[in-house]
């Protein structure tokens, strides 16, 4: 998205500049002023796109960076991420009561990840979240 923004952006300045070319050609530069204005808008409305672009990446980034944490610093409030020790702003250790419960969510996640995606009985797909095959009602282990 960043890329097609941007690259509309030099479609629209390349195409002003050979607009320019031709009016200089063509009226012999009376309306110079003008298209001076025009270019400076033209940069500012460049401006303004990168930095949406660039604010829609950081987003992204940090929604990216905030699901993936197990708690904040207690002392920055920065998002710890599984397997840091220490926060990675400011230095400060991550409690041991936090890496305890980050681990054990993890291995409820890999335990539930390693589940058969079919009855072991009558080989019906199963729901993610199913206790029982709902074809014979055997328990999914």
């Amino acid at each position: 998205m960043i890329l097609i923004i941007l690259l509309s952006a030099l479609v629209v300045l390349s195409k002003m500049e050979m607009d320019t070319d031709l009016i200089i050609v063509l009226t012999g530069g009376r309306t110079q002023g003008t298209l001076n204005q025009m270019s400076t808008t033209v940069n500012q409305l460049s401006n303004a796109v990168n930095q949406l672009a660039e604010n829609a990446a950081e987003n992204t980034n940090s929604k990216t960076q905030k699901e993936n944490a197990i708690g904040l610093c207690i002392n920055c409030g920065i998002p710890i991420t599984y397997g840091c020790k220490f926060c990675t702003s400011c230095g400060t250790p991550v409690p041991e009561s936090m890496l305890a419960e980050a681990a054990k969510t993890e291995q409820v996640l890999q335990n539930y990840s390693e589940r058969p995606i079919s009855c072991q009985q009558c080989s019906t797909k199963l729901e993610a979240d199913a206790v029982f095959c709902e074809s014979c009602g055997i328990k999914v282990e």
